[in-house]
């Protein structure tokens, strides 16, 4: 195994009957990345995580964790990597140490080692005041950051962080990402899914966008939104009764691309953001309400190469 490959997807696939959920994926996450694993509802992500967790194995192709087949060497990968699922897996019988501890009974750590550990993860997470307490005492966020303190009881040296601040207030996702920053800065290998663009813009090393079970792009955040090339966004909002006239007065503008109405809003790229705002003042003043210009994002580019349509 190459030393700083942790991660080795080769040609992984996965059918399920005549439904290919994963085709034929190919992908190298080096150690200490953090790899954002982005797609729209059923795009395959979810059965990639399942499969380097153990929970499924592949139909074709293959996948090695720390240089271990998942399928020869399942448990073994399940004892070395962490995962924080969606849902808070969480015993609310029993308190925040309780829950740590049956954790780190089910992975074998050592009883003598146990007590320490916990107060490790809780001083991580910052839940040692909460050592004590019910899960239906913790709010949403100290609920997640248990979830994560749980996941590192083993001391993981991959962790998969599936959708980790879905649901949380802008406070708790900021901490999460502190604590997922802190956990790559120590060599922990991650892999994040998310729906919040902004959040994988921040977090991530390199992403890899998933549609129909295929990667149809990989790069770094800033590659990626390269992509669109240099032209930025303009957004104006319109009055009501100008909007179906300027929208079609603009489709055969040289300057504008993509022209469409968002809401209240009319969207459109530009690679001439003068022409395009002296064309709007000079034509629509009247019917213009604001205007502003934006760069390129990361849900820009989402959007761009899996559509505009919803998934479920």
């Amino acid at each position: 195994m190459d030393d700083d490959v942790v991660i080795r997807l080769d040609g992984l696939t996965k059918k399920f009957d005549d439904l290919v959920a994963v085709d034929g994926v190919d992908l190298n996450i080096p150690r200490g990345e953090i790899f954002g694993l982005l797609g729209p509802n059923g795009a395959g992500k979810t059965t990639i995580i399942r499969m380097l967790g153990g929970l499924t194995h592949p139909t074709a192709g293959g996948a090695t964790v720390l240089g271990l087949d998942i399928v020869k060497d399942t448990s073994e990968v399940k004892s070395r990597i962490g995962v924080v699922p969606q849902n808070n897996v969480l015993d609310r019988d029993i308190n925040v140490r309780q829950n740590l501890s049956y954790h780190a009974k089910l992975h074998g750590i050592p009883a003598g080692d146990i007590e320490g550990k916990i107060d490790e993860v809780l001083t991580f997470t910052e839940l040692t005041a909460k050592r004590d307490a019910k899960i239906d005492e913790l709010s949403g966020g100290m609920k997640r950051r248990l979830v994560v303190a749980k996941a590192m009881m083993h001391s993981p040296e991959v962790l998969i962080l599936d959708e980790p601040t879905t649901g949380l207030d802008p406070q708790s996702r900021r901490l999460v990402w502190d604590k997922v920053m802190s956990l790559r800065d120590r060599g922990i290998t991650i892999i994040l899914t998310t729906h919040y663009m902004d959040e994988a813009d921040a977090l991530c090393d390199k992403i890899g966008i998933i549609d129909h079970g295929k990667v149809i792009a990989l790069g770094t955040p800033d590659e990626l939104k390269a992509q669109l090339g240099h032209e930025i966004l303009l957004i104006a909002q319109l009055k009501v009764e100008a909007r179906a006239r300027i929208v079609e007065a603009l489709e055969d503008k040289p300057f504008a691309h993509d022209v469409s109405m968002e809401g209240n809003k009319l969207h459109f790229r530009t690679d001439d953001k003068k022409a395009a705002a002296t064309h709007l003042l000079a034509n629509y003043a009247d019917d213009v309400e604001t205007l502003q210009f934006r760069e390129p994002s990361l849900e820009d580019v989402f959007i761009e190469l899996t559509g505009r349509e919803l998934r479920e």
